[in-house]
């Protein structure tokens, strides 16, 4: 999944693997220097991952 900004910018991603049939796990998050650590973007990230699961 990638995320960006409102300027259309790639600012983070992560990757998910399949565990089980019914579970996955979440391996990596990748933000840029410049939007980590403001408690915004990564938490988007794995809300909308969260979002989208089946």
């Amino acid at each position: 999944m990638l995320a960006r900004d409102t300027s259309d910018r790639l600012v983070g991603c992560d990757t998910l693997r399949q565990a089980r049939p019914e579970a996955g796990e979440l391996k990596r998050l990748y933000m840029r220097s410049d939007g980590a650590g403001h408690g915004r973007g990564g938490r988007k990230l794995i809300e909308a991952r969260i979002r989208t699961a089946p």
